[in-house]
């Protein structure tokens, strides 16, 4: 009886271990999120709607980055966007440039180049719209790409 106890104790630890394992699988220290933060990247503002949108393109050697950010409706409204392109090293993300941009009105468009050396990439954007009333903070990822050149 004992031990058809403990066997079954036993088994039952290493189900709920095996069950348990897939969710913890994929969360690594700073590794970012892919999911967009806000459902097809649009969030809804009380005033007109924010879209950010996050590109990386990469050729040879060179990571072309491009973000753009578009605000609706307020006329009197300042944006800001700071983007970082993020290489992934030994299970994590770490940052190999960072660029700062702003615009008075509606549109906000950033595009910059760097060149980089193999290795898989991603684009973080991390965009600010200001105005009168307060402001709405974005953060959008671009889908992961490989260089291929040394």
């Amino acid at each position: 009886m004992r031990k058809r106890n403990l066997l079954i104790f036993t088994l039952v630890v290493v189900l709920m271990t095996a069950m348990s394992a897939p969710v913890f699988a994929g969360s690594k220290g700073d590794r970012p999120e892919h999911k967009k933060t806000h459902t097809d990247k649009v969030y809804a503002a009380k005033k007109g709607s924010i879209s950010v949108d996050t590109r990386l393109r990469i050729r040879e050697d060179r990571a072309h980055v491009r973000v753009r950010v578009n605000q609706g409706a307020a006329k009197k409204t300042t944006l800001y966007t700071t983007v970082y392109l993020l290489k992934s090293s030994k299970g994590h993300w770490t940052t190999v440039a960072r660029w700062t941009g702003r615009a008075n009105g509606r549109t906000l468009n950033l595009t910059r180049k760097r060149k980089i050396v193999k290795g898989r990439y991603v684009v973080k954007s991390v965009s600010t719209v200001r105005s009168g009333r307060g402001s709405d903070t974005l953060v959008d990822y671009s889908k992961e790409r490989s260089c291929r050149k040394r």
